[in-house]
């Protein structure tokens, strides 16, 4: 993420761990979801990781919090006093054998509690796929 003047100078600049896949503004906080997946061999089984951060705008960037996850986030959503962070690969990649999982977080980060989206019903409000 990157902070701009009216000049279009840089301000400010606020680093994601992998790839920014989404995020919301409310309250002059920036929340974002990023997450990669690694594949260290041939034969190797696939690690998912994924984070997400509460990023305060100013006149600076200023990170507040930030979770890590071992699964890829690709959506956020925040509501009244709840974080929503949806896992899976980002939209248009599809496959029959993996959904995705849906994470509650509290306001200041808390460690979340899982759902998983089958349970939930497949769609999840836009949140999960």
């Amino acid at each position: 993420m990157i902070l701009f003047d009216n000049s279009g100078r840089i301000l400010s600049v606020a680093d994601t761990m992998g790839k920014l896949y989404d995020f919301m503004v409310r309250d002059g906080v920036v929340y974002a979801a990023d997450g990669d997946y690694f594949i260290s061999g041939p034969n190797s089984s696939v690690e998912y990781k994924g984070h997400l951060y509460a990023i305060r705008l100013g006149k600076n960037l200023t990170f507040m919090w930030n979770v890590s996850i071992g699964d890829m986030l690709s959506r956020v959503r925040v509501g009244n006093g709840v974080i929503y962070a949806s896992s899976g690969f980002p939209s248009g990649y599809s496959f029959s054998h993996q959904f995705g999982s849906l994470y509650a977080f509290s306001l200041d980060g808390k460690p979340p509690m899982e759902h998983n989206n089958r349970a939930l019903g497949q769609g999840c409000g836009g949140l999960g796929r």
